[in-house]
């Protein structure tokens, strides 16, 4: 990247200039393209690593550039918007995008030990099918998501099912049973050490995090799920609507510090 020597006299600094050449050369690259390395960038021009590493992390906060752990930074990819406003197969994300999705089924197997069951499957619950699926754009990682299928539900799928479709799809599909309602919580997290690898990310980087309850019109639990999702990639969305108009009147009380300065002043 050849570009005028940064002014070490001007009204901004050297990071806010590095950010501003590496803003303008990600546009000129494109999506997906690489930039020069850390110790190119030192090299080039002439500044410490902690400066071009603080521009680099600017930029990555802001979504323009992406790091590839192992590989080196990137230009970001536009993220994906997930809705929250319906239930189901999360596939329909990428395929809203017009992204088909290849999928890597890491575990599936089945738990029986009570030990072994997360409580968000509620005190009465025995065993359950549990998998966990890699989804990958063009062979680069983009979730991590894994299931549990409480019995009976999970009793008539398959391995081969799963491999082959969404696992949405198949408990309805298997068990004849249609979704009436679901919960969703989602929070963030930093991406611990197994995620990280997974993910192909450094480990603690940031994720949203979905966990998903569906039901039966019986108040059933058909399905548990959690899925880490790379902030770089994805971003979610929701629209909700009000039932009624309603009016809400609230007075926020004064804050101590302004309490403070009303009794310093009498008048």
């Amino acid at each position: 990247m050849t570009s005028p020597p940064l002014n070490r006299h001007g009204p901004e600094s050297l990071h806010q200039q590095l950010t501003s050449r590496l803003r303008a050369e990600a546009e000129r690259l494109g999506e997906g393209a690489s930039i020069p390395s850390e110790l190119d960038l030192v090299e080039t021009h002439g500044i410490s690593r902690t400066t071009v590493r603080r521009a680099i992390d600017t930029l990555v906060e802001e979504g323009v550039l992406v790091r590839r752990h192992g590989r080196g930074t990137f230009v970001a990819t536009p993220r994906l918007g997930h809705t929250l406003d319906r239930v189901g197969a999360f596939v329909e994300t990428f395929l809203a995008h017009g992204l088909e999705p290849e999928s890597e089924v890491l575990s599936f197997q089945w738990k029986t030990d009570p030990a072994e069951l997360p409580p968000e499957l509620g005190a009465d619950s025995t065993a359950s099918l549990f998998l966990e699926r890699l989804y990958r754009i063009e062979g680069e990682p983009r979730a991590f998501a894994y299931v549990y299928i409480p019995e009976p539900f999970g009793a008539s799928i398959s391995r081969a099912d799963i491999e082959q479709h969404p696992s949405f799809q198949v408990i309805q599909e298997r068990s004849g049973i249609m979704v009436h309602h679901a919960r969703v919580t989602v929070c963030s997290r930093a991406a611990n050490e197994r995620t990280a690898q997974i993910l192909d990310l450094p480990p603690g980087s940031p994720l949203l995090v979905l966990y998903r309850w569906i039901y039966t019109d019986d108040d059933k639990l058909l399905q548990y799920s959690g899925h880490y999702l790379p902030s770089e990639h994805f971003e979610l969305t929701l629209e909700p609507e009000l039932s009624e108009p309603h009016d809400v009147s609230y007075a926020f009380p004064l804050a101590s510090s302004m309490l403070r300065l009303a009794r310093r002043d009498p008048a």
